[in-house]
Formats: structure tokens, sequence, C-alpha cells
């Protein structure tokens, strides 16, 4: 009885040993893999730094080839100074703003261990990079620039051609090298990004990361802001150049944030100024029965609204808060002036359908305007206008049935009030 119990006391003994050798080969094994996942994030870690200093080694070097090639001394020979300037912007000053960023990246990527830092680097000069705002608002009238006076054979054709055939350009022209500082901006935050998602929670430079992140986000938004009110004021500018009477236009505002330009087919279906709408009448015919009768019947639907029978061309300016409409100055090729038509307002009031039996059209009704159709080449060519009108303050409505009976001839204004995801086009 004796023997037993110390038996079963020496056993137990032995039963809380495995348990300890169990417990502490478990710690071993999750320590290992702690550190093991620590080292993986370390390597993945190091090898973002170095894509960073190797990028920012190439990008100043991209940098000082526009550099050059805008000092070169043969350029003013077929460029004048205000050319040059247009072409190439503010490149010395952003090469002057990264030489010394990719020394202080060197610096760090030669001692780089566990603990090194790179957060805060980034964080020293993000805010000097505002200046790429006068390169990216100009960037557009370089390539049209660089169009223009670049055609084969040309003065400046011939000049680049020399220029381009150095090593060092990659076999690339300047319109690709143009380009380079457009996307630096970019690449950085995609970098950062990456740094964070394989940093330790615990290191020094998680915080230096988090806000430069965050900083880059902001000026990358603040300078796609600042282009497209550029944008914006130069579209208008044209437009006041090139439209006559557009003055008497109100609705078009310096603060109206342009979106897209296009040739299109248009149709007055119903104008304010012609009489009551449609749908007020007491038929209260469906919108979409109401166009295929104007096409087919125009005699009796003019009974309640007068609309265009014929499509006619426009040139359809788009802005956030409305949709003008010019057409062709007769006898010029360059000047346009504004149709019989008012600017279409593009707000709470405004509602746009589509019809599912022709992919090509869609429809614009203003309660205080009329009722507007556009006309585009194809489906695609739809899609791609419904996506820029999505841009702006309109209303999506579901469109009217396949088929018209007296049953669907609900009115209207009931469909388009509905407001709902602005995809009804991915349903046509």
């Amino acid at each position: 009885m004796e023997n037993t119990t110390k038996k079963t006391e020496g056993g137990g003994g032995n039963d809380g040993l495995q348990i300890h050798k169990i417990q502490s080969i478990i710690r071993m094994w999750l320590g290992m893999r702690r550190a093991s996942k620590r080292a993986r994030n370390h390597i993945f870690r190091t090898k973002i730094a170095r894509e960073i200093f190797d990028t920012e080694i190439n990008y100043v070097r991209d940098l000082i080839i526009l550099e050059k090639t805008m000092l070169s001394e043969k350029l003013p020979t077929v460029l004048t100074a205000q050319q040059i300037d247009t072409l190439f912007g503010n490149v010395s000053q952003i090469l002057s703003i990264h030489k010394r960023f990719v020394q202080e990246i060197k610096e760090r990527i030669t001692k780089w261990t566990f603990h090194t830092t790179i957060g805060d680097v980034f964080l020293k000069y993000v805010d000097e990079m505002n200046l790429y705002k006068t390169y990216i608002n100009g960037y557009d009238h370089a390539l049209k620039l660089l169009k223009t006076t670049r055609t084969p054979g040309s003065p400046l054709d011939k000049l680049l051609i020399e220029e381009e055939k150095s090593v060092l350009w990659r076999k690339l022209n300047l319109e690709a090298m143009l380009i380079v500082p457009i996307q630096r901006l970019p690449r950085y935050l995609l970098l950062i990004r990456e740094l964070l998602k394989y940093t330790p929670s615990n290191s020094k430079d998680v915080p230096f990361l988090a806000q430069a992140k965050i900083k880059f986000e902001l000026l990358a938004e603040k300078l796609n802001t600042q282009k497209r009110e550029k944008d914006s004021e130069e579209k208008i500018s044209e437009m006041y150049a090139n439209i006559a009477e557009l003055d008497r236009i109100e609705t078009i505002s310096t603060e109206s944030r342009f979106i897209h330009e296009d040739q299109i087919l248009y149709k007055i279906q119903w104008a304010k100024s012609n009489g009551p709408h449609p749908l007020d009448s007491p038929e209260g015919i469906n919108l979409f029965s109401m166009l295929k009768r104007t096409l087919t019947d125009t005699g009796n639907i003019s009974q309640t609204a007068q609309a265009s029978t014929d499509w006619k061309e426009g040139l359809v300016y788009l802005f956030e808060d409305v949709l003008l409409i010019a057409k062709r100055l007769l006898g010029t090729t360059l000047s346009y002036k504004l149709s019989a038509i008012k600017a279409l307002p593009l707000n709470e009031y405004s509602t746009i359908t589509i019809d599912p039996n022709d992919p090509t059209v869609f429809v614009i009704e203003s309660d205080t305007i009329g009722i507007f159709s556009f006309k585009t080449k194809d489906d695609s060519h739809r899609k791609s206008w419904l996506n820029h009108l999505q841009k702006t303050n309109l209303k999506f409505a579901y469109s009217a049935p396949t088929t018209t009976s007296s049953s669907s001839s609900s009115s209207t204004r009931s469909i388009t009030q509905q407001t709902i995801l602005p995809t009804p086009f991915q349903q046509a």
C-alpha cells in the first residue's frame, strides 16, 4: 500500500515534469516563430527601403537629364525662353530637393539595422514637395507645346533625337521623361504604405511612417484639387474666348469644376419656354413613351411640348453643376457660339434616365429648363459619358419599362425622383 502510494506520487511528479517540458518546447517554438516572422518582415522592410533608395537614384538621374536638356545651349535656337519654361516647368527646383533627399536616404541605407528609421526623412521633405504644384499644373501645357513644336523633321525634333541617343535616356524620349515627376509622389505613398505593413508595431519608425503616410495623402489630394481647379479656370477662360454670348449664361461660374468636353448629338424633347411639362398634362404620359412618340408623331406631341425632330451636333462642356451645349459658328472651324437652348443646371432638380431599348441615348430632365436627349456613338461611348455624369450633382433614376402600356404609363416624375446608386447603365 505504501509502495503503491510512492509510485503514484512519483508518477505524478514525472507527469508534472513532462508537462513543464512540453510547455517549454511550445514557448521555444512560439519564440522561434516570432523571431522568424520578425526576421522575414525585416527582410521585406530592407528590400522596400533599398527600392526607395535605388528608384530615388534613378529619379534624380532623370531630373538631371531634364535639367541638362533645358539648359542646353542649342535649345534656345529652336525654342523661345517662354517655350522652354513651359516645357520644363520648375524641374530645377524639384531636382534641388531630391538631391538632398537622396543623400539622407543613402545615409540611412548604408547603416540599415532593425532599428533604423526612414519615415522621419519623408516627414522632413514632404512640405517642400508642395512645389510640385507648378510642374503638375503646367504638365498638360508642356505636352501640347511638345506636340506642336516637335513635328517629324522639325529643328526641335532633330535636336532631341541627338540628345535621346545617349544611353542615359534608356531609349526613352522627352515626352516619356516629362511624365516621370508626375509619377513620383504617388510612388512614395505606395512605398510608405508597404513599409508600414512590414514595420514592427513597437518600432520607433511606425509613428514617423504613419504621419508621413497621412501627409503624403493630404499632399496628393491637395495637388489633385489644385490641378482640377486650374483646369476648370483655363477651360472657362477658353470658353469665354471661343463662345459668343457666354456671359449671358448666369449658371457658368469661375468656381464651376470642369469634368469633360465632347462632340455629341442632342435633341430638345421639351423646353420650359415652350409650355407646360408634358407630364403635367392630363395624359400623364411616360417619359420614354413621349420620346418615342416624338420621333414618330411630332404633331401630336407638340400639343403638350414643342420638340426637335432631328439630332443636332453640339460641343458639350460638362461641369459639376452645369452642362453647356455650343454649336459651331457658321463659316469657321475655330469659334463657337451658343445654340438657342440654355445651359442645363445639374442640381437636385435635375435627373438622368436611360432607355434600355437604345444603348446610345441618355436623357437629362430639368424641372427648370426642360428635357434634353443625348445620342452617343455606341454603348461604350454612353457608358463613358455616364461615368463622367456621376461626378456631377445629377440624380440618377431607373429608366422606364422596356415596353409601354396603359398600366405602365404612371408619371415619370415619380420614377425620376427616385435616387439610386449611380450605375443604372451597367444594367442596360
